[in-house]
């Protein structure tokens, strides 16, 4: 129930914020068996952005992403779905000194047998 919806929602946003140039982005097309049509799109789009604005050629890029504490918002069980807010810490390494911030992402849920997939991602801030 509940619990799972966190648990999906946390490793969901875990995987999105960490991606590299050097394996591809990699990352975005394993959260696409994660995600619903809507969102796996997205994913395909996004992953091509990525692939555009950071050529391995131009040098290592690479983001870490860490999900600090994700909080539930809304849960409808009779609808099967959740709501989840995961506030992250993103570590971001070039060839020179990481920088590091602190983002949040809203993520909405919705129950597909077993599973949790991800409908809806934004940045909260």
């Amino acid at each position: 129930g509940q619990t799972g919806a966190v648990v999906a929602a946390r490793v969901w946003a875990e995987r999105f914020a960490s991606w590299s140039n050097e394996d591809g982005f990699t990352n975005l097309q394993l959260l696409g068996s994660q995600s619903t049509g809507q969102v796996q799109s997205f994913l395909v789009t996004y992953r091509q952005q990525l692939q555009q604005r950071y050529p391995l050629e131009q040098g290592y890029r690479g983001v870490t992403g860490r999900a600090l504490s994700p909080v539930l918002g809304s849960y409808d069980a009779g609808a099967g779905t959740a709501q989840v807010s995961v506030a992250m810490q993103l570590a971001e390494s070039t060839s020179t000194a990481p920088t590091v911030s602190n983002r949040t992402r809203d993520l909405r849920l919705v129950r597909s047998g077993e599973a949790w997939l991800v409908d809806f991602v934004k940045w909260a801030d």
